[in-house]
């Protein structure tokens, strides 16, 4: 996909990958013009795009042989966009119309991929594939955060090996999507009777993950039991203690020994 570019004078003519992200399109734009990530607005016919980092350049309106516009926030409007404000804000929910669902993943070796793109691709479960892309590719763009120690293994020989259809997903992937699409995400681990949280307090979204030693599945809010997927509710804001308590209540009815850190 070909696009010009233009921040303040200069402008630039840019070759992107269909279906990459608005958070990698904003990481190439940080390091082409040397500005801070967290910054960068885009603007398209003169309208602003809000929207979070892991909507795709096209289903925000990039397409080819677009003009983009790169504009700053300021430090108030950067406040407003990491969720005091209406941008990138999730609204508490009423934990009264709403009940707490696991759905099973495909046990395929790819379950952790089917979770992830089901909280983040509007509960699709068809292509983990391009979930692993994505992990790849931002291990590519960061190699200083995703070092050896931090993978387990060199930077390179991981994005080989994650790709890979029969390589499972764990941890590290965990933390890695979570640092990608600016996500908590909480996974309760149902062998060890625990919970663990990858991804900072102050991002603004979070999402739950059931782990059982060998699998897992996505716990969510829903209307009733006979509800279908498409009317999931699988990100929440970070602060509602209610989402929160209800996940709680769901693990501890099935688990009464889990061991709660949050």
């Amino acid at each position: 996909m070909k696009l010009m570019v233009q921040f303040g004078t200069k402008k630039m003519k840019m070759d992107i990958e269909e279906g990459m992200t608005l958070g990698i399109f904003k990481y190439l734009l940080s390091e082409q013009f040397g500005i801070e990530q967290d910054l960068i607005v885009l603007s398209v016919l003169n309208k602003h795009i809000n929207a979070f980092d892991d909507e795709t350049v096209e289903s925000v309106g990039i397409k080819n042989m677009t003009m983009v516009r790169v504009l700053l926030l300021n430090d108030l409007e950067k406040s407003v966009k990491q969720g005091t404000g209406h941008d990138g804000y999730i609204p508490l929910i009423d934990k009264t119309k709403f009940v707490t669902v696991r759905r099973p993943m495909p046990g395929d070796n790819s379950c952790l991929f089917h979770c992830l793109e089901y909280l983040f691709y509007n509960k699709s479960t068809q292509d983990p594939s391009h979930i692993r892309k994505e992990v790849a590719e931002i291990v590519k763009l960061y190699p200083q955060k995703f070092t050896t120690d931090y993978l387990g293994q060199p930077n390179s020989l991981y994005c080989l090996n994650i790709v890979e259809p029969n390589t499972w997903g764990s941890n590290v992937e965990i933390s890695i999507y979570s640092f990608l699409k600016e996500c908590q995400i909480i996974v309760f681990d149902l062998e060890n009777n625990l919970d663990v949280t990858y991804g900072e307090k102050s991002l603004n979204r979070c999402a739950f993950i059931i782990f059982t030693g060998n699998h897992f599945d996505v716990l969510c809010l829903t209307q009733s039991l006979t509800s279908p997927p498409s009317e999931d509710k699988v990100l929440f804001n970070n602060t509602d203690k209610s989402v929160k308590d209800k996940m709680k209540s769901y693990i501890q009815s099935e688990h009464p020994n889990f061991r709660f850190t949050f």
